[in-house]
């Protein structure tokens, strides 16, 4: 019985983080202009857990629509911007590279 249960939970719990990386990634163009739109990011690139973003201006980042979008926190260091999110970032980066044809 525990061992069905385990792969109920398990089976459960892989959906719901595949349904909230695919949200995250459907965000994207949110995600962009919560940076400031843009025109405002220089470049995007990401480690495994952080969306690196150098921006123009970092004072038009709003902070709270990206958590709100699913950041676990936002670190500012110098002109650019880490978005720690989890295993989703190279995704994330990879989205939002594409709308900006880059």
């Amino acid at each position: 019985m525990l061992g069905k249960l385990k792969k109920i939970i398990g089976k459960s719990e892989t959906k719901s983080v595949k349904e909230d990386s695919l949200t995250l990634v459907n965000n994207a163009p949110k995600m962009i202009e919560a940076l400031g739109s843009s025109e405002n990011i220089t470049v995007v690139d990401a480690c495994i857990t952080r969306l690196r973003v150098s921006l123009k201006d970092i004072k038009k980042v709003d902070k709270t629509q990206l958590k709100k979008l699913g950041a676990v926190d936002v670190v500012t260091v110098g002109s650019q911007i880490q978005v720690i999110l989890g295993t989703i970032a190279p995704s994330l980066r990879d989205e939002i590279n594409k709308i900006l044809n880059r």
